[in-house]
Parts: structure tokens; sequence; C-alpha cells
């Protein structure tokens, strides 16, 4: 894993960092959401409460590792989705990619193509429950 280095910022929504007001490929309705919007739509913690994103595998690592682009696109998937075979809370990070229909990126340590696959089956059986 070549070049996976932490950093400071962080500009994905599981990975809290500094306030930023850079865009993300994050869609809400139809809109491009920004690091500040996302902020105050997520639910907040109580001070003594541990999130499942505080001990998230990828939470000081650079963002860019996890929206792969470019031309060694298939390593560059196979890299981060190395990072969450080992993480401890990558069942909840799945969970919430499917909540949030999170198109982009790896989460949970599937990719776009995949997740699209698992949502379908998702809502399939959250139908069936509904009745």
């Amino acid at each position: 894993m070549k070049g996976i280095r932490p950093v400071e910022r962080t500009l994905c929504f599981a990975c809290p960092g500094p306030r930023q007001r850079q865009k993300l490929s994050t869609f809400e309705e139809g809109g491009l959401v920004t690091i500040d919007q996302q902020r105050r739509l997520r639910p907040t913690a109580a001070a003594d409460e541990t999130t499942w994103r505080d001990q998230a595998s990828c939470r000081q690592l650079d963002p860019g590792v996890f929206f792969p682009a470019g031309d060694l696109v298939a390593q560059e998937i196979e890299d981060a989705k190395a990072i969450c075979e080992s993480c401890p809370v990558q069942s909840d990070c799945l969970q919430f990619a499917l909540e949030n229909k999170q198109e982009d990126g790896i989460w949970g340590g599937t990719d776009e193509v995949e997740r699209r696959r698992l949502r379908r089956v998702w809502l399939a059986g959250r139908r069936l429950r509904a009745g």
C-alpha cells in the first residue's frame, strides 16, 4: 500500500476533520453536500460516546485513498479494500453506506458496483419486513 499516509485534513463523511468548505461527491436530494452541511445532517454523539467513525481504520488516512481515480484504479480499489478488511467497524461503515445511498468510493470494503447490488437486496429485504 505505497503512497498511503496519514493526513491532518479529511474530506469524507466517515472521517471527521477540521472544518473545510470543500465540496464532496456526496449527493443528498440531488444536490452536492459540503462538509459543513454533512456535519449538520449527521447525528451527534454524546461527549463520552464513541461512534463507529472514531474506531474506523481509515480515520487518519487521506480520503482520496477511498475514492480511486487515475490509471491504476483497479490497484487503488484493492488497496482501499485491504484497509477495510482489518477494520473493526467494517459492517457499520457498510450499513451506513447502504442506508445513506453512498454511490461513490469504497465503503465497508465494497466498491460502487458491489454496493449497488447489495443495496437492491437490502431494500428488497426492508420492503418484505415492512409488509
